[in-house]
C-alpha cells in the first residue's frame, strides 16, 4: 500500500514536472500541438523546437530539436525539425554547409528507425527544400516542398502544423515571383486557425508576412497586436507586428515594436534598421544619426561581425537618403564588397553626386548597376532576377536627374514615368524599409515634377506615393507643396497639418518643421 501510494506520489510529481515546464515555454514561445512517435522528453523538446522555429529562432530552434533527438535517438522527426532550422524560406538561401548540414541530418533520420507514414511525409517533404542542390534552382525546389506540404494537409486534415507549414510554402513561393495570388490563398488557409488557434505563434507570424508582403495591411493589424504577446521572449515576435505598422505609417507603434526587440537582443539589425527608418520619418534625424553612430562603433570592435555589418549597410544609406544630404550621398562610404550590397552603395552615391552636378561620377555610377543588371539578368535564378528589377529603378532615378540637370526635361520625365511603371509592376509591396533599398519612384518623379512647376501631376504622383506607403514624410511635404503650389489651399492647410502631427516630436530647429509651422501661421 505505501508502495503503491509512493509510486502515485512520484507519478504526480513526474506529471507536475511536466506540464509546469510546457506551461513555462508556453508562457515564452507560445502554444502548438504536434504530437510524435517519440518518448515525452523528446516530445517536450521537439515542442520548444517547433515554437522557436515558427517564429524564425533558428538557432535556438535546432538545439531543442538536437536535444529531443539526444533524449530518444529513435526519434527521426526530431531531425525533420534540425533539418527545418536550417531553412529560412522567406530570405536569403542557406550556404552551402548549412545545406549540407540540413542533407546530414534527414539522413540521420533514416538510421533512426520505424515511423509513423505522417511523419514519413514531413521527413520527405523537408527532403525536397535540398533535393538537387545546387543544380536545381530553389523555386523549383520550393515548389516541389509545396506540393508535398499541401499532400500531408489533404492526407491529414486534423494536421493543424501541416496547414501552417503549407501556408508558409505558398508565402515563400511568392517571393521566389511565383502568382501573387498565393499570398492570398496562405491568408484564406490561416485566417481560420488564427480564431483557433490564438496562441499559435506561426499563425500570427505568416498572416504578418502575407497581408505584409501583399501591400493589404489593415487585416494584418490583429495579427500585429497578438503576436508580440504570443511569444514574449522571441526577438522575432517583438519585431514583427512593424512590418504592419511601418507599412501603414504607424510609425510610433513601429519604434515601440523594434525597441522591444532589441531589448530583447540588441544585436538584432533588422530592429534596428526599422527603428532606424521610423525615427527618419518622424523627423527623430539626430536619433537615428546616434542610432547610426552606435551602430557604427560596434561593427569596428573586435565583437563585431557580418550582421552588425549588414545593419551598418543599410542603417546608413537610409540616413543619407531620407535626410537629402545629397553632399554626404555622393561619397557613401561602403561598408560591404558583395555585389548586391555594393550596389546599393553605388545607387546613394549616384543619385547623391547627381543632386549636386557630380555627372560624371553619377554616369559612373550608372554604368556599374546597369552591367550589374546584366549579368543579374542572365543568372538562373529567380532572386536576383527580381533584385535586377529594383536596381533598375533605383538607375532610372539617378539618369532622370542626370537628364534634368542637362536641361533635358521630358526625358527626365520619361525615365521616372517608367521608374514608376517598374514599381507597380512588382507584385510584393513589403513595408518599408524592407520594400527595397531605394527611395519610392512615385516620390522621387513627384519632386522632380515639382521642379518643373508641374504641380497638378507632382500632386497625383505624391498620392500614389502614399497610397503605396502611407505617412512617408517626404511625400507628405512634397503633397502638401504641391498642393500648395497649385492653389488648393484647404487641401494643403489639411496636409501641413497632416505634417505637424507627424512631426509632433521631431527635432527642434528642423527646416521642414519651420516651413509647416509657417504654412499654417500663415507665412506663405
Amino acid at each position: 500500500m505505501r508502495r503503491t501510494r509512493i509510486a502515485a506520489l512520484l507519478l504526480t510529481s513526474l506529471l507536475t514536472t511536466q506540464v509546469v515546464a510546457q506551461d513555462d515555454y508556453r508562457s515564452r514561445y507560445g502554444h502548438a500541438e504536434m504530437n510524435i512517435s517519440c518518448d515525452t522528453e523528446a516530445q517536450s523538446a521537439f515542442t520548444r523546437g517547433l515554437l522557436q522555429l515558427h517564429s524564425f529562432a533558428w538557432q535556438q530552434a535546432r538545439a531543442s530539436f538536437e536535444e529531443a533527438a539526444d533524449n530518444d535517438p529513435d526519434c527521426a522527426i526530431a531531425y525533420w525539425g534540425v533539418a527545418m532550422s536550417y531553412y529560412d524560406s522567406l530570405h536569403e538561401h542557406p550556404p552551402a554547409e548549412e545545406v549540407e548540414a540540413a542533407i546530414g541530418a534527414l539522413a540521420m533520420a533514416k538510421k533512426a528507425g520505424t515511423r509513423p507514414a505522417r511523419e514519413t511525409a514531413y521527413l520527405n517533404a523537408a527532403a525536397e527544400l535540398f533535393r538537387g542542390y545546387p543544380d536545381v534552382e530553389r523555386v523549383e525546389r520550393d515548389r516541389n516542398y509545396s506540393r508535398a506540404m499541401q499532400a500531408i494537409a489533404d492526407a491529414y486534415p486534423d494536421d493543424d502544423e501541416a496547414r501552417i507549414f503549407y501556408a508558409l510554402s505558398l508565402l515563400a513561393l511568392a517571393r521566389r515571383g511565383e502568382q501573387q495570388g498565393l499570398l492570398m490563398q496562405a491568408a484564406v488557409l490561416l485566417e481560420p486557425l488564427f480564431a483557433e488557434l490564438p496562441e499559435h505563434p506561426g499563425v500570427a507570424h505568416y498572416l504578418i508576412h502575407a497581408y505584409d508582403d501583399a501591400g493589404d495591411r489593415e487585416p494584418g493589424i490583429s495579427a500585429a497586436q497578438r503576436y508580440a504577446g504570443i511569444a514574449p521572449l522571441m526577438t522575432h515576435a517583438q519585431h514583427m507586428p512593424s512590418h504592419i505598422f511601418a507599412g501603414l505609417g504607424m510609425w510610433a507603434e513601429s519604434n515601440a515594436s523594434n525597441a522591444n526587440a532589441l531589448e530583447a537582443n540588441p544585436r538584432y539589425y533588422h530592429s534596428l534598421m526599422y527603428l532606424v527608418y521610423g525615427h527618419l520619418q518622424l523627423g527623430q534625424w539626430q536619433e537615428a544619426r546616434r542610432l547610426v553612430a552606435e551602430l557604427e562603433a560596434f561593427a569596428d570592435s573586435p565583437q563585431g561581425d557580418r550582421q552588425e555589418l549588414r545593419g551598418l549597410h543599410l542603417t546608413s544609406t537610409w540616413l543619407l537618403l531620407e535626410t537629402h544630404d545629397w553632399a554626404a550621398a555622393a561619397k557613401a562610404p561602403a561598408y560591404s564588397d558583395r555585389p548586391l550590397e555594393f550596389a546599393d552603395t553605388l545607387y546613394v552615391r549616384g543619385l547623391g553626386s547627381a543632386h549636386i552636378g557630380e555627372l560624371d561620377a553619377a554616369a559612373e555610377s550608372v554604368r556599374s548597376l546597369t552591367s550589374l543588371i546584366d549579368n543579374l539578368d542572365t543568372a538562373n535564378n529567380t532572386d536576383l532576377v527580381v533584385r535586377a528589377q529594383l536596381i533598375r529603378i533605383q538607375v532610372r532615378q539617378i539618369e532622370a536627374v542626370i537628364a534634368l540637370a542637362n536641361g533635358q526635361d521630358d526625358e527626365a520625365v520619361a525615365l521616372m514615368r517608367s521608374a514608376a511603371a517598374i514599381e507597380d509592376g512588382r507584385g510584393i509591396n513589403r513595408a518599408p524599409p524592407d520594400s527595397g533599398t531605394g527611395l519610392p519612384a512615385h516620390e522621387v518623379f513627384g519632386e522632380l515634377l515639382l521642379e518643373l512647376d508641374r504641380y497638378a501631376e507632382a500632386r497625383q504622383q505624391f498620392e500614389l506615393a502614399l497610397k503605396r506607403t502611407p505617412n512617408r514624410l517626404h511625400s507628405l511635404l512634397g503633397l502638401a507643396r504641391s498642393t500648395a503650389k497649385d492653389g488648393d489651399a484647404a487641401a494643403a492647410q489639411e496636409h501641413y497639418r497632416r505634417l505637424l502631427e507627424l512631426l509632433a516630436e521631431a527635432d527642434s530647429g528642423m527646416d521642414i518643421v519651420a516651413e509647416v509651422t509657417g504654412y499654417l501661421a500663415g507665412r506663405r
